[in-house]
């Protein structure tokens, strides 16, 4: 085996291990990754968040379907669920 070709081998098991290391870290991370520094000035969030690509987004879509079911009117057939609550607040 050349030296090129150990070198070659070399560099790709260092980046196949960064790669995997990197998906586990992500695995294990919270939702939000990063806040920006700077601040909207009449809400007070920050301008910028980076969100985990690898994130539980099962919430996320629970709420994108509630907030779909209130744009359609659709609050009624929701009834008895727990996310019947945001159409009753929605409705006063």
């Amino acid at each position: 085996m050349s030296t090129k070709t150990l070198v070659i081998l070399i560099a790709a098991v260092v980046v196949v291990l960064t790669v995997f290391g990197v998906l586990i870290w992500l695995a294990n991370a919270p939702a939000v990754l990063s806040r920006s520094e700077k601040k909207n000035p009449l809400s007070g969030r920050p301008l910028q968040v980076t969100l985990n690509p690898l994130r539980d987004r099962s919430p996320e879509r629970a709420a994108d379907e509630m907030v779909r079911a209130m744009h359609e009117g659709r609050c009624r057939e929701e009834e008895g669920s727990p996310a019947q609550e945001p159409c009753r607040r929605a409705a006063r």
